[in-house]
């Protein structure tokens, strides 16, 4: 049962299309952009690594250059990985604080000004850069790509009450920037710092009522099972059942807006 529940969690991943049942009347997207977000070390790049395998249904292999599960690796790059034709997952630099000039990256970032396969800008967190950025366009494929927050966190550390304005402040600039509020997905959930119950209750506070814990893969343990499947193909799905509300939203409207209220 649990091996057919895949099969076909993996089936809708793999022949999801934004545009199919839509009529030419209304926006139509080309691809769904998962924007994967996190403090520094908590498993940004481990995810997309367990994305990557799960839905290929292949070995687990290291193809964002993770450190180990401790975290450590350091990511400077919009990197893009494609899950699919239609969808795809782009890793990103960690956050250290949540300052006011990290959320403007990550703002940017979800405004569609930064260009992926690129450095993340993080001479755009000076003032001076953070002033010129008013005046840059968004990028093309911006218009036709509908965005979907993911927020990482480790589920060994405890909760970051000390940045609570912060965090408050990146989810509801991600919502208005895409109409999404982020996912949470908790990596490391057997280590688990406090009950799964504390975690949504603590991130449901700021309207995130996604959240999903993952006992994940890494690179010291890379034997594929059931249950790390099941979760990963969950997450990516309810990913593409966000965007499809989004596209929803914007339709009969035949343009992309820039802004969600």
């Amino acid at each position: 049962m649990d091996a057919r529940k895949i099969a076909d969690l993996r089936k809708e991943v793999l022949e999801y299309d934004p545009s199919k049942n839509l009529s030419i009347e209304g926006y139509i997207p080309k691809k769904i952009s998962i924007r994967v977000f996190g403090k520094l070390g908590h498993g940004k790049s481990t995810f997309i690594n367990n994305c990557l395998c799960v839905v290929k249904d292949s070995d687990y292999e290291n193809f964002t250059g993770e450190g180990p599960a401790t975290g450590g690796a350091v990511n400077n790059r919009l990197e893009v990985h494609d899950l699919t034709s239609k969808v795809e997952i782009v890793d990103n630099r960690g956050l250290r604080n949540l300052n006011p000039r990290e959320i403007h990256e990550c703002n940017m970032q979800l405004d569609g000004v930064r260009k992926t396969q690129t450095q993340v800008c993080t001479t755009g967190w000076a003032s001076w850069a953070w002033f010129l950025d008013i005046w840059k366009n968004r990028q093309e494929e911006w218009a036709e790509t509908i965005h979907v927050p993911i927020f990482i966190y480790k589920a060994d550390m405890p909760r970051i009450t000390s940045e609570i304005d912060q965090l408050r402040q990146f989810i509801d600039n991600a919502y208005y920037y895409t109409g999404i509020y982020p996912i949470i997905v908790l990596m490391f959930a057997e280590k688990m710092a406090v009950s799964l119950d504390t975690f949504r209750g603590f991130f449901g506070n700021f309207h995130c009522t996604d959240t999903f814990p993952v006992n994940n893969y890494h690179e010291k343990e890379t034997n594929r099972n059931t249950e790390t499947d099941t979760a990963i193909l969950e997450i990516i799905r309810k990913c593409l059942s966000r965007a499809d509300g989004v596209i929803k939203r914007i339709r009969p409207e035949k343009v992309k807006p820039t802004s969600f209220d």
